[in-house]
């Protein structure tokens, strides 16, 4: 009988681990989905830095085209 609530008890200590190791699992997880974040945000910070300098040199190019034929 007491090996039976061994067993038992070391079911529960396994049991407990498997648990412990998923939520360790879900944190790594969520850390993953964070940095993916980041990642979207720190290449949204520099098309937006990279962009305004196209913009302003496609910008000037237009109203001559339009000079031109007019």
């Amino acid at each position: 009988m007491k090996q039976i609530h061994v067993n038992f008890m070391l079911l529960l200590v396994s049991f407990e681990q498997i648990l412990v190791n998923f939520m360790l699992l879900l944190v790594s997880f969520e850390q993953i989905l964070v940095n993916f974040m980041l990642l979207l945000v720190s290449l949204k910070q520099i098309l937006v830095n990279f962009m305004p300098v196209k913009v302003h040199f496609s910008n000037p190019l237009k109203p001559s085209c339009h000079h031109s034929i007019l």
